[in-house]
């Protein structure tokens, strides 16, 4: 099979060229957007978002980050998934968010935040569930609050298109296609990192696209930018580590999910970047909406294939218990074990306060939403002691799992053998455990939604905490 980014490589040199032309004809920049003249080294302020990691990888630890020139404006971290975080990023730097946005942000955020709440606290009541219960149940409250979910990326895609079509956005949009477009072409060393920068480019601002289309193109970015041996799974653009042992009928799901995946990037790399094509065409973004209506029952369908993918996948490893605690001291077992009661018994208590809110709206309430946004945050706040001890406890129980590793992986109350077998004597597992549970139930857990990984995922990577890519160099003047 030819590589997905076969199409853009062959036509990107015809693309600047294009570009070319078209800024010399004044069609690149309109007159409105009278884009300033950069000085030499300057940044685009145009931020893109941290590359999601893989799986269980280690993470930098934020002393080993260089400072950077141009810092993105940490005012960006909480959007770190969503759509509309390149054009945000612009209005940030130029300190031009005015009332009525940062009402909308405030307001998406919120919301984001309560589903999310919501979402954890019955994956929480359900963790001591068998796995064929917790998948039961998980479907039945997936048929509840995705319609909710989809309102919610619904504003996520409009913010995006207010924001691309804002002045300020679009000037410096506008920028850097003027700079891409006088920029040397590129050398075959240099395609696979333009090649990634155009993609993330065309993921945020691009017409025509589909939510599944933009989220395809950021993968298709990453992958190019960071290949290695990694499978790129559901939600895009997760990555995991395979078994190395995987039985043949799941090894045929995965080449056949793969498959599709590929060729559903081939035909959107080469709508979006036909090489045959010389000069500006209007009808381009037609042409991608066609392309974005024609895709979306295989996306569907590609959607179906992951979740029976993981169900094979649960079969080798329950995704709700990754691994088993290495052993303990008996103190540190009844903290854990008193952590887990504690967490699910506010959960509960959460869950009730939900379910009361949703028994008391009338059916097809359009404010159901904020209403139950509302009764999260006044439980939340009216908890805030509980919550807090809960993060305390649970910061506490993370460091003493730790020390059981040791600065070498020996462990003093537990045999090589034993931690083998839970944590393979390994800190770099203890860490995994705590930072990316919520990843791994996202892209493993049997009987989520799409929209509710997605959820999941992205509160995943703003809970990593990676540290924010800063603004480069105009494309033109490297």
């Amino acid at each position: 099979m030819n590589d997905p980014a076969a199409s853009l490589r062959r036509g990107f040199r015809r693309r600047c060229a294009r570009a070319g032309v078209a800024v010399i004809l004044g069609l690149a920049a309109p007159a409105w957007a009278q884009v300033p003249a950069p000085q030499p080294g300057s940044p685009i302020q145009i931020y893109f978002p941290p590359a999601a990691p893989v799986m269980g990888s280690a993470l930098p630890a934020p002393a080993h980050v260089p400072p950077a020139p141009w810092p993105a404006p940490a005012a960006l971290a909480p959007f770190v998934a969503d759509p509309f975080y390149a054009p945000l990023s612009t209005r940030l730097a130029k300190g031009e968010v005015d009332s009525g946005l940062q009402y909308r942000l405030d307001s998406y955020q919120a919301s984001k935040v309560a589903l999310q709440t919501e979402l954890h606290a019955k994956l929480d009541t359900l963790k001591d569930a068998d796995a064929a219960a917790r998948r039961r149940s998980l479907e039945k409250f997936a048929r509840e609050q995705t319609p909710r979910i989809a309102e919610l990326e619904a504003a996520a895609e409009q913010l995006r298109q207010d924001l691309c079509r804002s002045r300020t956005s679009r000037n410096e949009y506008w920028r850097w296609m003027v700079d891409s477009a006088v920029a040397s072409p590129p050398t075959d060393a240099d395609l696979p990192a333009r090649f990634s920068e155009v993609a993330r480019m065309d993921q945020f601002y691009h017409e025509g696209l589909s939510p599944d289309q933009r989220r395809l193109l950021r993968e298709a970015a990453l992958q190019e930018a960071q290949p290695g041996g990694w499978f790129f799974f559901s939600p895009a653009p997760a990555r995991i580590p395979l078994p190395s042992r995987l039985p043949p009928e799941l090894a045929a799901k995965l080449a056949a999910y793969a498959t599709e995946k590929s060729a559903l990037k081939s035909e959107l790399l080469a709508t979006l970047h036909p090489h045959e094509k010389t000069t500006v065409d209007p009808t381009h973004a037609v042409e991608l909406r066609t392309l974005a209506a024609s895709q979306a029952p295989r996306f569907a369908e590609l959607e179906g294939q992951a979740e029976e993918i993981r169900r094979g996948l649960a079969v080798l490893q329950d995704p709700a218990h990754p691994t088993e605690l290495p052993a303990t001291p008996s103190e540190l077992a009844d903290r854990i074990a008193l952590h887990r009661r504690n967490t699910q018994a506010l959960q509960q208590e959460l869950l009730a306060k939900v379910a009361a809110v949703k028994q008391a709206s009338p059916a097809g309430d359009p404010a159901v939403t904020e209403k139950i946004r509302q009764a999260i945050a006044t439980f939340t706040q009216n908890n805030a002691e509980r919550y807090a001890a809960l993060e305390k406890s649970k910061d506490s129980i993370h460091a003493d799992l730790a020390k059981l590793a040791g600065p070498g992986g020996a462990s003093p109350v537990a045999s090589a053998d034993a931690l083998q077998k839970t944590f393979s004597d390994s800190r770099r597992q203890l860490e995994s455990f705590w930072n990316y549970r919520d990843y791994q139930t996202a892209v493993l857990q049997p009987g989520l939604s799409p929209e509710q990984r997605r959820l999941l995922f992205d509160g995943a990577l703003v809970k990593l905490a990676l540290p924010l890519p800063a603004a480069e160099i105009d494309p033109g003047r490297r």
